[in-house]
């Protein structure tokens, strides 16, 4: 797990630049860092740079950027390869040779032997860039699920790119200029989705896609996706008691693989299904007590640290508790710009930099259930989505009738959101977002951009029920670029490595054709996960009621930031900022004055988030 940059330009950059960029993200691999600087032939410049959090082969022989055994490659590299070992013994048999313990040796010479598509054989998190001398190409790689991040920003001739935003602020000539349309998709999904990021001109790699530059330009594909799988795939067709075994086969060595490390390691433990599922396989395949680290809350509401303790001894875990108070969720606020460098309104990554700040004090390497909820039906929202798609046919009627009444305009004017979403349920793509769609028109509003809705739809489009496609839905969208962003940032901040067994690949492809009735039967979620569970733990001491991190935003702004709240909706700061429009922002904060439901102070806390973002970066 490390921090990765670089550029490739027409030869106005530096080492020293190169190193004040990867410097930016210094906690993301405080053990080293180092660079190297080329020029072509054909006049281009390429610059690599690392930070190195060492997990495996801890000795200076794992320095990146890394050349292969041949010199033709040279790589700079994030995340691990958990297959490494059975890829080195192939390589090993055609007769390739490693001077160290890394699993970066590995993927260098796995290139070599098999081109860049050997990435399809790696089974890990990762997110690199390598450099083909020979060819006089630049490959930029990510993970099939998007555990590890990959930014990338373009003008003309010159190519930057980094783990986070912060590198590519850096290089010279970059403008900090707000993309609208990425602003209004964050002000209505709460995070930033798909290929886009906050400025202009600079994107996110996507899930499980190449990008390959040369002298003539920039090509990108995707080697892997969901909808692919889906597609692809023929559907389960063994009983329930086959796919539970095979699951759990898949399971157990998905952990053991993410257990092999050369530093200490240990486990997040909520009490929820999937991170005690992790923590029970965990325990079961180490020899001493693994160490499990939960956040509590004084609000009951909030609070799951209880039953994680009772959870922790039944398995023997060796367990820490730490309650997150107010003062401390406002100190934590305060720091979010400095470790999100774009913005996200997730209020659980307040929670989970405090457990990653806890668990790194004990352990490098913590394993997570993070996953588990989008691959096995666990959101409450999938079964809300089939109520609603009853009201399907009323809501034609609305919507034919509106033709001669303004009767959504009504419901508009008196903020009344329900209303209006009953002029969204016209099929299951809309039904999934109707919530995005009710507010869809303030948004666009507020920020002047038309933000693109489409990304969503086209992720949904292979699943064949209502409930899979908005599992669709949250794996190409919301766990990328929402849960796993949050997880890599809070995480990273305190230089802490994660690592998600559910998201394995094979159990992903697994999950996938997997009939729903597997997954949710008679109103239970995650069903075979369950069952799997309750093998190793009694079915009492798991929570009913998934909570995971989440803090109590809604109370905490009401009672404890409502200064920040007045200053940043004020007409001084507003003005000066010109980003929204004035009488839409005073429309959105007089809804929240008067409304005591979640739904508005979600809102002020999206737009809270990203003035702090913007304050802390922009202003």
């Amino acid at each position: 797990m490390c921090g990765i940059c670089g550029f490739i330009d027409r030869g106005q950059s530096s080492e020293e630049l190169l190193r004040e960029m990867i410097d930016t993200i210094r906690y993301r691999g405080p053990d080293d860092r180092s660079s190297m600087l080329e020029t072509l032939e054909s006049g281009f410049r390429v610059g690599l740079a690392h930070r190195r959090l060492a997990i495996l082969d801890l000795s200076a022989a794992g320095r990146q950027p890394m050349n292969s055994e041949s010199g033709r490659t040279v790589i700079s590299f994030n995340g691990e390869i958990y297959n490494y070992r059975e890829l080195r013994a192939k390589l090993e048999q055609k007769g390739y040779r490693f001077r160290t313990g890394t699993d970066t040796e590995v993927i260098l010479s796995a290139c070599e032997a098999w081109g860049i598509d050997a990435v399809q054989r790696f089974n890990g998190m990762f997110a690199f860039a390598l450099f083909d001398r020979e060819a006089q190409s630049l490959y930029l790689v990510r993970d099939r699920m998007g555990v590890k991040p990959l930014y990338y920003y373009t003008d003309g001739d010159t190519l930057v790119f980094a783990s986070e935003l912060k590198p590519i602020m850096k290089y010279p000539g970059f403008r900090k200029e707000i993309d609208r349309n990425a602003l209004t998709m964050y002000l209505a999904a709460e995070y930033i989705p798909g290929r886009q990021s906050i400025f202009r001109n600079t994107f996110r790699l996507l899930p499980g896609e190449i990008l390959k530059w040369t002298p003539q330009g920039i090509e990108k594909r995707r080697y892997w996706s969901v909808q692919d799988v889906m597609s692809r795939q023929e559907p389960f067709t063994g009983s329930y008691e086959d796919a539970a075994e095979e699951l759990n086969a898949l399971l157990e060595d998905a952990v053991r693989l993410r257990m092999i490390s050369d530093v200490p390691l240990g486990a997040f433990l909520s009490n929820g299904v999937d991170s005690s599922l992790i923590t029970a396989k965990m325990q079961k395949l180490s020899d001493t007590p693994v160490k499990t680290f939960t956040v509590g809350f004084r609000e009951p509401a909030f609070d799951e640290s209880q039953a994680a303790e009772k959870a922790a001894q039944y398995l023997g875990t060796e367990h820490e508790t730490r309650v997150l108070s107010v003062d401390e969720g406002k100190r934590l606020l305060g720091e979010l710009p400095g470790w999100f460098d774009e913005p996200t309104a997730d209020p659980s990554q307040i929670a989970t930099l405090l457990v990653s700040a806890m668990a790194r004090e004990r352990v490098t390497v913590a394993l997570s259930g993070d996953g588990g909820d989008e691959l096995f039906c666990g959101y409450n929202t999938y079964a809300h989505f089939e109520k609603l798609k009853r009201l399907k046919s009323l809501s034609g009627c609305l919507n034919a009738a509106e033709r001669l009444l303004p009767l959504r305009e009504a419901g508009e004017r008196a903020n009344n959101r329900t209303w209006v979403k009953l002029f969204h349920l016209t099929s299951d793509e809309e039904i999934i977002d109707a919530d995005l769609y009710t507010w869809w028109d303030r948004y666009r509003g507020i920020t002047g951009g038309t933000g693109d809705p489409g990304v969503f739809q086209s992720a949904m489009r292979p699943g064949r029920t209502l409930p899979e496609k908005a599992m669709l839905h949250d794996l190409s969208t919301f766990l990328p670029d929402d849960v796993l962003t949050k997880v890599d940032r809070a995480s990273m901040a305190v230089s802490l490595e994660t690592r998600a067994p559910l998201l394995d690949y094979r159990i992903v492809e697994l999950a996938l054709r997997l009939p729903l009735a597997f997954k949710r039967k008679e109103g239970k979620k995650k069903r075979i996960l369950k069952d799997l569970l309750y093998r190793e733990v009694p079915e009492t001491l798991i929570g009913q009621r998934k909570m995971g991190f989440r803090i109590p935003f809604a109370r905490w702004m009401r009672e404890d930031y409502g200064d920040l709240i007045r200053w940043y909706f004020s007409d001084e700061f507003l003005r000066k900022q010109d980003l929204f429009d004035m009488t839409q922002m005073r429309k959105m904060q007089k809804a929240y004055e008067g409304s005591r439901t979640t739904d508005y102070a979600r809102e002020v806390w999206t737009f809270l988030l990203f003035q702090l973002w913007y304050e802390h970066y922009i202003r």
